[in-house]
């Protein structure tokens, strides 16, 4: 109960932080901004970015705002949506067709288990590692194909939730060019709230993890 409590006012504390950052360098955060939403900056350079950078484990949350910043919402979600297919395919491929025992090797020594999944979980079990809050992006992509999850499962419940998770970042990208306070604090008790849900997503995960391992 501790720790959550001490994840909680970390929360709060970066968001605090995030504003304040946020009022103190209005002027320069502007500028960025409108530097990104102009014509300087090629669309390609930005699309290349979203299609390469995550496989490598750049923060994605940081491409998708910026995604919302020159495409818009519409367009920056139809963009994200063509693209982490590609992520995912080639995170898969890559797992089994080159390094997948050296990361499995290397996951076990930093004590994360991997055991293969029972067929009735492969969908639960898929859901919940790719919400599970924690684990960055790539991570997530490169370790659930060691617990034996079959490709189908691990496409398309992953381009989902991928996508739903990453669509608010989109749109606060977006209205992030208009830098309207108002906008902008309309975010926080959404993401508030998918804070408090992906809680409850790991609890959920954990117990999962611990009935599999003692079932080995």
């Amino acid at each position: 109960m501790h720790h959550d409590h001490w994840k909680i006012t970390c929360f709060v504390i970066l968001i605090t932080l995030l504003i304040v950052v946020s009022v103190f360098f209005r002027e320069e955060i502007k500028g960025f901004l409108s530097f990104i939403e102009s014509d300087q900056t090629h669309p390609s350079v930005l699309f290349l970015s979203f299609l390469i950078l995550p496989v490598l484990g750049f923060p994605i949350t940081v491409l998708l705002i910026l995604l919302g910043l020159r495409f818009d919402s519409l367009w920056g979600i139809l963009i994200m949506f063509m693209l982490v297919p590609f992520h995912l395919a080639l995170s898969f491929w890559g797992v089994h067709s080159f390094f997948g025992s050296q990361l499995k090797t290397f996951a076990e020594k930093k004590h994360y288990p991997i055991f293969n999944v029972r067929e009735s979980k492969y969908a639960e079990f898929s859901f919940l590692f790719m919400a599970i809050p924690g684990l960055p992006y790539a991570v997530k992509n490169y370790l659930l194909p060691l617990f034996g999850i079959p490709f189908r499962y691990y496409f398309f419940i992953g381009w989902a939730i991928h996508g739903i998770t990453g669509i608010p970042f989109v749109i606060l990208g977006d209205v992030a060019t208009e830098y309207n306070f108002r906008i902008i604090l309309f975010f926080l008790p959404l993401f508030l709230l998918i804070f408090f849900i992906k809680r409850k997503i790991k609890k959920r995960y954990k117990l999962m993890v611990k009935s599999a391992i003692e079932k080995m």
